[in-house]
C-alpha cells in the first residue's frame, strides 16, 4: 500500500520469505523452497518490472462503490 503497486508488493514479499525463514531458523529445505519460490516470482513478474522501470505500471487504487440512483 505504500507505493500502490501490487506487483512490487508481491516481489518484495517473495524476496523477504527466504530471509525470514533463515531468521526463524527453519531447516534448509524450507529455505531452499522459499528461495526457489522467490526466484520464480521475480521471473514471472519480468514484464511488471519492465513497466515499473518505464513508469507505465498500473497503480492499485482504492475506489468507492458508487450506488446507482
Amino acid at each position: 500500500m505504500l507505493f500502490r503497486y501490487a506487483s512490487l508488493a508481491s516481489i518484495l514479499a517473495a524476496c523477504a520469505l527466504p530471509v525470514i525463514a533463515v531468521l526463524l531458523g527453519e531447516p534448509w529445505p524450507v529455505i531452499a523452497f522459499a528461495a526457489g519460490a522467490a526466484v520464480a516470482v521475480v521471473i514471472l513478474h519480468r514484464s511488471n518490472l519492465a513497466r515499473l522501470r518505464a513508469g507505465t505500471e498500473n497503480r492499485f487504487q482504492f475506489r468507492r462503490a458508487h450506488l446507482a440512483k
